[in-house]
């Protein structure tokens, strides 16, 4: 049985794909990237329910976090060379991954059973 946290993390994936199906081009129908993005969203929320290992699940929602809470953009230098930054859409949700991180790096993530 999946967490609350994980069942809400997957809610949120699935709320998400709801809303890109949403999104139709002038014909009424959904863009290829559109779909893929939608069945990106639906197997992240599957495979975080799934999850077993709590560590595992954990570091998920984590990288998930990241992901969500980020976006890279790609600037060009006046020589014309691509510059890749990390621009942060989401402040909350990036702190709280990036200290969820370095707890998980730092060995204190609480385990099933552990004292939190």
């Amino acid at each position: 049985m999946p967490s609350v946290a994980n069942r809400n993390a997957a809610v949120g994936k699935l709320n998400m794909a709801i809303g890109l199906a949403s999104l139709t081009t002038p014909a009424g129908t959904v863009s290829p990237a559109v779909l893929k993005t939608i069945t990106n969203y639906m197997d992240e929320a599957i495979e975080l329910l799934q999850q077993r290992d709590p560590i595992k699940r954990h570091t998920s929602m984590i990288i998930l976090a990241l992901q969500d809470s980020t976006e890279i953009r790609v600037a060009y230098t006046t020589a014309g060379e691509p510059v890749e930054h990390v621009h942060v859409k989401d402040r909350e949700l990036y702190n709280w991954a990036i200290k969820h991180c370095h707890k998980l790096a730092a060995g204190t993530i609480p385990t099933k059973g552990s004292p939190p």
